[in-house]
């Protein structure tokens, strides 16, 4: 009896430490950072504004910016664990001092039966001050984990559009990130993005996509020429 109750607790905290190495269940997740402060959120936790499962909303102050109307949308209301779509969208104004905010939203347990997978990363937008948007994969299947680049736009300015379809030999469970970092030098100033990340399928139609966006950062470029000759 002895040796079968030590058989049994042994067998019971190996399974208890699998359960405690593997990944949380699939929750969609903003993080927004501006210097010290960090706030995460969680879909349909404290901060999320949407009810909807796959959106996640949050409106508020973080630091030094005064407004922050943020969204991610992925699984299941847009793409699925087979199908990743991850979209990002925000509107970001400073106080009196400028600063800089990351924007991160991540996803996990997508998964791919091992195929090479063409991944296509589009944002365009306006900013006053600087922006630069990055993504990643990562097989460790952890959220916000950044082990896999899979585009990075560098530093852009003004009205912008950027758009990259890069390669990625992924198995298994994997996660997706889309990262955002915006600059403001000056006080009271303001950007404003929409981001794709998603895996491109026969029915998607880049030109499309990367239509809307020039559009969108054309007439924010214009309306921003006429605010400064006003």
């Amino acid at each position: 009896m002895g040796n079968s109750r030590k058989l049994a607790v042994g067998a019971l905290a190996a399974l208890s430490g699998m359960l405690l190495a593997l990944p949380a269940n699939a929750i969609p997740t903003l993080r927004i950072t501006e210097g010290a402060n960090i706030v995460t959120v969680t879909d349909n936790g404290t901060g999320d504004i949407n009810p909807f499962l796959g959106a996640v909303v949050f409106s508020g102050t973080v630091g030094n910016f005064i407004v922050n109307t943020v969204s991610g949308a992925t699984k299941p209301i847009l793409g699925s664990s087979t199908s990743p779509l991850l979209d990002l969208n925000s509107l970001n104004i400073n106080g009196t001092a400028g600063s800089q905010i990351i924007l991160e939203f991540s996803e996990n347990d997508f998964t791919t039966s091992g195929q090479t997978l063409d991944l296509p990363s589009l944002v365009g937008g306006t900013t006053v001050g600087t922006l630069r948007y990055q993504t990643f994969a990562s097989l460790t299947n952890i959220e916000f984990a950044r082990d896999i680049l899979i585009a990075d736009s560098g530093i852009m300015q003004g009205g912008f559009l950027f758009n990259a379809v890069a390669t990625a030999a992924l198995s298994g469970s994997y996660s997706l990130t889309t990262v955002v970092t915006i600059t403001h030098s000056a006080q009271f100033s303001n950007s404003s993005f929409n981001a794709i990340l998603e895996i491109s399928e026969p029915a998607f139609a880049p030109p499309i996509v990367i239509g809307v966006l020039v559009l969108s950062a054309n007439m924010a470029s214009r309306r921003r020429k006429r605010a400064i000759r006003t």
